[in-house]
Parts: C-alpha cells; sequence; structure tokens
C-alpha cells in the first residue's frame, strides 16, 4: 500500500528539507507527482498496467513542457533539455528506470554547470 500524507516528525529548520543533495534549504528534492509516478512505476513495472504508468509519465513531462517550462524563469544547463532528456529516457527505458535517469539529471544540475554542456542520453 503507497501512504499518501507525509509524515511529520517534528518541527524542520531551514536547510533539513534535503539532506543528500546541495539545494541550500530548496524544497528541490520533492517532485511530487513525479515522484508519486516513479514508485508507481517500480511497482507495476512487471505488470500488464505499465505501458500505463508510463504514458501517463510521458503525459506529465509534456504537460510540464506545453504549460510550464516557458513560464519558469531559468534555462536549462545541458543539451538536450531536462524535459527532452526525460521525455527520451521514459520513451526508452520505461518510467521506473527513465525517471531516474531524469531526476538524477536533474540533481546535477547546479549553478557551476556551464550553459550548453552535452549530456546525452545513454
Amino acid at each position: 500500500m503507497i501512504n499518501l500524507k507525509p509524515q511529520r516528525r517534528g518541527k524542520k529548520k531551514r536547510g533539513d528539507s534535503c539532506t543528500d543533495c546541495d539545494c541550500d534549504g530548496l524544497a528541490c528534492c520533492d517532485l511530487g507527482l513525479f515522484s508519486f509516478l516513479l514508485t508507481l512505476g517500480s511497482v507495476t513495472a512487471g505488470a500488464t498496467r505499465a505501458p500505463i504508468v508510463d504514458r501517463a509519465g510521458r503525459a506529465a513531462i509534456l504537460g510540464y513542457r506545453r504549460w510550464l517550462s516557458h513560464r519558469w524563469p531559468g534555462q536549462c544547463r545541458y543539451t538536450p533539455t531536462c524535459s527532452a532528456y526525460g521525455l527520451a529516457a521514459v520513451e526508452k527505458h520505461g518510467l521506473a528506470v527513465g525517471g531516474r535517469m531524469a531526476a538524477e539529471r536533474l540533481r546535477r544540475c547546479k549553478p557551476h554547470v556551464p550553459r550548453g554542456t552535452h549530456d546525452p542520453l545513454r
């Protein structure tokens, strides 16, 4: 059973939202719907519903590209963009593996990475 409610274990201080990345206290690692779809995709990876979950992940990325990416203040530092990379990864490897690859790519995006850095899908 998947628990959708986050468990609170006391007050969080600024900077305690993530422990495994360098995000300076911002909620950068909380991917919300995307992480839920990743969990669902890994649970049903061998089942017959996996293509439906893969399509849902693909639709989430396409929705981001259509409605949110042009409103986002920053630009992607990589070539191809992170959304194009994530879309290609989900199409090639499925939501569970491709989604993890896209999430790792997002975590690698730091201010010290020069714009236009070539990072193709492997």
